[in-house]
């Protein structure tokens, strides 16, 4: 968790020296997602579901254009993370944390005044001992804006799958899946 820290602290010196000297937008969102475990379709085996899975950040975007965008930011997410043991086992159903940091980079295009797709890689820190993410993912989504001065408020559908490129090898994996409903509100600053 202290390497977590110290990169993301990292993350954001970085972004912002690397905007220092354009237009920032920055905000903060909470996103509603429903959540699965990908086991992989193992016949007989227990089972993993993650419940009440909750996600709030803090945005960056830098635009190129009226067209083009660059997103960046930092997820806060956790959930309760339940263990179901293989039937015919007595063995009690077990429930832990799940918590994890995401940094997403994403590309934006705005095909309409209002309307965008984003897509890009995801990077995850996670602190679960059962269930590692850490590693790279990617998100895709399709999204609505709708601007009022300098203020955004954004409603974003996505895809996120985590824990795609691992950063330790483990001989079993299972990723994380979820589709969430992103609101976001921005402020432009220069």
């Amino acid at each position: 968790m202290k390497k977590t820290i110290i990169l993301s602290i990292t993350f954001f010196f970085l972004m912002t020296a690397s905007f220092a000297q354009s237009s920032l937008r920055v905000g903060t969102l909470v996103e509603f997602s429903s959540a699965m475990v990908d086991d992989g379709d193992w016949v007989g085996s227990g089972s993993s579901d993650l419940q009440k899975y909750r996600t709030l950040g803090l945005s960056f975007s830098k635009a190129w254009n009226d067209k083009w965008e660059l997103y960046s930011g930092i997820y806060s997410i956790e959930a309760d993370h339940i263990m179901t043991p293989a039937p015919g086992l007595d063995i009690p159903e077990r429930t832990e944390d799940f918590s994890m940091l995401s940094i997403p980079v994403l590309g934006s295009y705005s095909f309409l005044p209002f309307a965008f797709v984003t897509a890009g890689p995801v990077f995850d820190f996670s602190g679960s001992d059962n269930l590692d993410q850490s590693g790279i993912g990617y998100q895709v989504g399709v999204g609505g804006k709708y601007h009022v001065d300098k203020v955004r408020f954004s409603l974003i559908p996505n895809f996120k799958r985590h824990g795609v490129i691992l950063y330790d090898s483990p001989s079993r994996k299972r990723n994380v899946m979820e589709f969430g409903l992103r609101f976001e509100v921005s402020y432009q600053i220069k």
